[in-house]
């Protein structure tokens, strides 16, 4: 496998970025090894789809999101795949996709208003054993105006996220604490940058933020890795504490 995650980026957003240098290292330590069908929720510009089609390892995959804006664009991108296919839709309602041996779904359950019952769905999806990569942003106490127009309903603790695996039928296999220092250095700006910003219809913000990257593009992925490198490494340092503003989770389906 000769391609890098960070050759798949659309837009280097911050915290997008500090969260791809965590699943990179989650990806080499449980998929290296093991063939795998996956499946992404709510994919947003596809990147990680992208990035996992390139593992010899990797046997199909499915893209799967209810923005037709977010959908039209990742078939546009997946025109030329073989391999990897996009479904527009509801997750929950497409029966039709199952036995999957990896699922993911990054900055997606904070918009769903009853996450446990997706939970339990996803974990339907999975073969067992199979593995669940998931993302959400982190502490209620760090809640702000940015949360709001992205079209969260919640932020989560570490303790919630383990109930609410273990009842829908996983096993956490590790969880990690991302962004610090950078997320918090960023805070004033980003409550400045949205303190203005007027209120929408959640479904809409929700169907919106994955694609919605404003002010990055491309063009400055290679400018953004170099500002980025030591910011990721001093975050994996603390990915046991709660210093950050997301955690990324492995959980595994029970056998």
């Amino acid at each position: 496998m000769s391609t890098s995650i960070w050759d798949c980026v659309s837009a280097p957003a911050p915290r997008y970025m500090l969260r791809l240098d965590v699943l990179n290292r989650l990806f080499d330590t449980y998929l290296k090894d093991r063939a795998f069908r996956f499946l992404e929720i709510g994919p947003g510009l596809g990147d990680v789809g992208r990035y996992l089609e390139t593992f010899e390892n990797c046997t199909a995959g499915v893209l799967v999101d209810f923005s037709e804006q977010s959908s039209e664009h990742l078939k546009k991108r997946f025109a030329g795949s073989a391999g990897v296919s996009v479904q527009y839709g509801d997750i929950m309602q497409l029966e039709e996709l199952s036995d999957f041996d990896v699922m993911l779904a990054f900055e997606v359950l904070e918009h769903v208003e009853n996450d446990e019952q997706m939970l339990a769905g996803i974990a339907q999806k999975l073969v067992p054993g199979g593995l669940f990569f998931m993302s959400v942003p982190a502490y209620q106490k760090k809640w702000q105006r940015q949360d709001e127009y992205a079209g969260h309903l919640r932020r989560y603790e570490r303790a919630e996220l383990n109930s609410k695996l273990r009842n829908a039928g996983f096993e956490l296999l590790e969880i990690v604490d991302y962004g610090f220092p950078l997320t918090s250095l960023m805070r004033p700006v980003r409550w400045f940058a949205y303190r203005n910003r007027p209120s929408e219809d959640a479904v809409e913000l929700t169907k919106r933020s994955g694609v919605d990257r404003p002010f990055f593009s491309t063009k400055s992925t290679q400018l953004a890795r170099l500002f980025y490198w030591p910011f990721q490494k001093i975050q994996w340092l603390f990915r046991k504490g709660e210093l950050g503003d997301g955690l990324i989770v492995v959980a595994r389906k029970a056998r």
